[in-house]
């Protein structure tokens, strides 16, 4: 491209970004950057809308209630309880004659009488699992929330920066300096991209299939600079942290079925009792009244499946394995919890120092310079960038430490 072409589309760029940058100004309920509309939305709002459209949220809320609609036919007792009758005999030729075979009428109930604390095993380890699902899904609702705020605040990042350079822009042109403007238009362009491709991050997370794109707002001063202490936040956290809620709600699920393998080993009787009716009948010329005979029997089975302990061992080990996963992730959170400490006094103070940054650079260039507008403008993206990366530090502190409060921004 020759220099008066490379000119002239410069000018064209120039012009559809500043008109682009004016229809901005004068709708401020939502923005659209290079054909792509943008709908804001706030933090409170896009967390509400990941929760109720996250795939892995959702199919674990339907674990939990079918886990829950399970819980009637564990806590009832299991007698099985059938009825039979018979008819008969029959017979297509008799053996003799005169022979008669009266037609009985036989009725048979049987069930069965479970072993000794079946049932209040089978009880106990329903609401154990019950418990287990619950903690689970709320282990995954509190991480998914966390890592939709991560997007959010990426977003929001971009979307503050590509603001910046709108401002300084626009003052530019202001002042009719457009040679000034353009390395911070193209620079503008590329916080376009990098809104829309950070914008379809947020957009996943909230389900969002439509072709207007989530735009994150809200003030980042919310997120206050705060002090910790290391065993402060380090028995919160082992009190707290929801995949520790999760595995000590693992392991009584555990116990529970332990006790129910134990308990299963128990032998169940199976009683019946019968009751026959014969009409009256004459056979060999002799008359035969109504008579009726009852009977009782009780089966106990041969308990040979006790020969064999295989089914005691695995979950024994089951629950050993959960202990020693719950042993491994407790020493991992007093590392991750310094670590998260470490993080975050590095960027509050990068913050506190930008801060003061800021404040000095803006006292001394307010007198609305071609070189103070884009000082200004740097200093700006480098307190939003502190800003940000406070806010994440302070997130993932409080996240490793068992608190999962999100401040309303």
């Amino acid at each position: 491209m020759n220099h008066k072409y490379q000119s002239l589309f410069k000018a064209v760029f120039f012009l559809l970004t500043t008109v682009t940058l004016n229809v901005y100004a004068q709708n401020g309920a939502s923005k659209s950057v290079e054909d792509v509309k943008y709908l804001p939305i706030t933090l409170q709002e896009y967390l509400v809308q990941v929760e109720s459209n996250s795939a892995t949220v959702g199919a674990k809320k339907l674990a939990v209630e079918s886990t829950k609609a399970q819980r009637p036919y564990m806590v009832t007792p299991n007698i099985n309880p059938s009825l039979t009758y018979s008819r008969g005999s029959y017979y297509n030729a008799t053996p003799y004659s005169p022979y008669v075979a009266p037609g009985s009428n036989t009725y048979t109930l049987s069930g069965t009488i479970e072993g000794w604390g079946k049932r209040t095993a089978r009880t106990n380890f329903s609401d154990a699992e019950i418990l287990r699902n619950e903690s689970e899904l709320s282990s995954i609702v509190k991480a998914t929330r966390i890592d939709a705020v991560f997007a959010y605040l990426d977003t929001l990042r971009v979307k503050k920066i590509y603001d910046s350079y709108e401002n300084a822009i626009r003052k530019l042109v202001a002042k009719k300096e457009k040679a000034q403007a353009e390395p911070l238009i193209t620079a503008q362009m590329n916080s376009a991209n990098d809104l829309k491709y950070f914008a379809y991050t947020m957009g996943v997370f909230a389900g969002n299939s439509s072709a207007v794109l989530l735009e994150p707002s809200g003030n980042l001063n919310a997120f206050k600079t705060r002090e910790f202490k290391a065993q402060v936040l380090v028995e919160q956290a082992l009190n707290q942290r929801a995949d520790i809620l999760y595995f000590n709600d693992a392991i009584k699920s555990a116990e529970a079925s332990l006790e129910l393998a134990k308990k299963n080993r128990n032998i169940n009787l199976s009683p019946s009792i019968w009751l026959s009716q014969t009409p009256p009948y004459s056979s060999s010329g002799t008359d035969y009244k109504r008579s009726e005979s009852f009977g009782f029997s009780v089966t106990m089975p041969i308990p040979t499946n006790l020969l064999f302990d295989g089914e005691l061992v695995q979950e024994a080990n089951n629950k050993l394995s959960l202990e020693l996963y719950l042993k491994d992730l407790k020493t991992r959170v007093i590392a991750e919890v310094n670590q998260a400490l470490m993080q975050y006094q590095f960027a509050k103070t990068k913050l506190v120092d930008e801060e003061k940054d800021y404040a000095q650079v803006a006292k001394s260039n307010s007198d609305n310079s071609t070189k103070s507008i884009i000082l200004m403008r740097d200093k700006e993206a480098e307190l939003v960038d502190a800003k940000i990366n406070h806010a994440k530090a302070l997130i993932y502190l409080q996240r490793v430490s068992g608190d999962y409060e999100i401040p309303k921004i």
